[in-house]
């Protein structure tokens, strides 16, 4: 009784906390390896998170100097490190506190992939495979100044949480809306996967049932975002649902001498023409508000995208391989693992469709559309990290299938006569 009591398997939940301390560990060695691990003085989402501590404004993105209120982020992180700013006593404090939540969240992600991949593909190992992946990896740099993380984590309990919404109740349906609506409150194009999940899980329910919860779902899903839009309303008498940057991001990522990443882009041109670090540029979103600058700098460069259109073909197809695989700066062995298992996970994608695989109605149009807006600007290596789960737990599925098939083939080699 003993000896079966010791061999008997870790339940779901024991599996998870023990995924959950070892990510803990490990991303706690990781984050003292990564450059510029620390806050730094720049972030815009730390600048609006300190003008928000000290005066109740959500104001001032940008470094090089104040430039009144904004709608430059989603809202949820900057007061979310505005309350850390509050509740903590000290600069040393507040970053303790908000790397701790950034390894929780890690390790929270980490520790539900098990759980998801047997939802997906009928077996935990996938997800094992994967969770060991990000404990063994420095797949996710943790710049905790970011949001990317939270996010992730987010997205992960979503799908958990929504996983048997098909035969759920309308009060499941209002809060998955809800659910949808914190999360893109933190990050607008989380909202892409959250809706395909949803559409992927509803995909064996009844017409009455879809409609009732597109209905109830969509409703809580828009009220939740609504004081925030009545906010941006009110401030710039112009109406910005989430964020009103995407005119400036375009500007920066598509003119002459830009670059397909910040980083490259910062490297090629140190004067960038970007608010957050130009004096200039800062200058005229004061004077001309925020909303209007982002529209006129929309303006500029769509006129140089009809100017250029070589050129941002050639930026384009740069962002698309960058946001894949990410450039070697500013940590390479974080650039090579995500290069890895991007490319690793094509084996378990062309496993999933040869065996169709239901789990394709997800995966697919997740990873397809989630990224879009990424290549129209530049873009970093932290905006893949809250889809980055899914192409691990590709990975692990193609290593569970060629495991299974080397353990059948050593099956038949010792069951055939000799």
């Amino acid at each position: 009784k003993r000896h079966a009591r010791a061999r008997r398997p870790l339940t779901a939940r024991g599996l998870a906390c023990l995924l959950f301390g070892w990510s803990l560990a490990s991303g706690t060695l990781y984050f003292a390896m990564a450059p510029d691990a620390g806050m730094g003085p720049g972030p815009e989402s730390l600048n609006l998170a300190r003008t928000l501590a000290a005066t109740g404004a959500f104001a001032n993105p940008y470094h090089a100097l104040p430039t009144g209120p904004s709608a430059h982020m989603a809202p949820l992180y900057p007061l979310l490190m505005a309350a850390f700013i509050r509740l903590t006593n000290g600069w040393d404090a507040f970053s303790l506190a908000i790397i701790l939540w950034n390894l929780v969240a890690q390790a929270t992600m980490v520790a539900s992939l098990p759980s998801l991949s047997e939802y997906l593909f009928g077996q935990r190992k996938p997800g094992i495979i994967a969770s060991v992946l990000f404990i063994a990896l420095p797949l996710n740099l943790l710049w905790a100044q970011w949001d990317a993380i939270t996010v992730a984590c987010g997205l992960t309990i979503f799908c958990l949480a929504t996983r048997r919404v098909a035969a759920a109740s309308l009060r499941t349906d209002v809060v998955t809306g809800f659910g949808a609506g914190v999360l893109t409150l933190f990050s607008p194009t989380i909202v892409v996967p959250c809706v395909v999940w949803c559409a992927f899980v509803l995909r064996s329910a009844t017409r009455p049932r879809s409609i009732r919860f597109v209905l109830a779902g969509g409703a809580a899903f828009v009220l939740t975002l609504t004081p925030w839009t009545i906010r941006n309303y009110t401030v710039f008498h112009s109406l910005v649902p989430l964020r009103d940057n995407f005119g400036l991001e375009l500007y920066v990522s598509n003119r002459d001498g830009a670059g397909p990443t910040y980083m490259e882009n910062f490297t090629l041109n140190p004067n960038m023409p970007h608010p957050n670090s130009n004096v200039e540029e800062a200058r005229l979103v004061r004077d001309m508000g925020e909303v209007a600058y982002n529209r006129g700098r929309q303006s500029i460069a769509l006129r140089w995208i009809s100017q250029h259109p070589g050129e941002f073909i050639h930026l384009t197809a740069l962002r698309i391989q960058r946001i894949w695989f990410p450039i070697r700066e500013p940590l390479p062995i974080s650039s090579y693992s995500v290069w890895t298992v991007t490319l690793l996970s094509l084996g378990g994608l062309v496993l999933l469709t040869i065996r169709k695989s239901h789990a394709l109605w997800f995966i697919v149009p997740a990873l397809v559309l989630y990224p879009l807006p990424y290549y129209l600007t530049n873009n970093d290596a932290r905006y893949r990290y809250p889809i980055l789960w899914i192409s691990a737990l590709c990975l692990g599925y193609a290593c569970v299938s060629l495991a299974d098939r080397l353990r059948a083939r050593s099956t038949e080699s010792a069951a055939a006569p000799r």
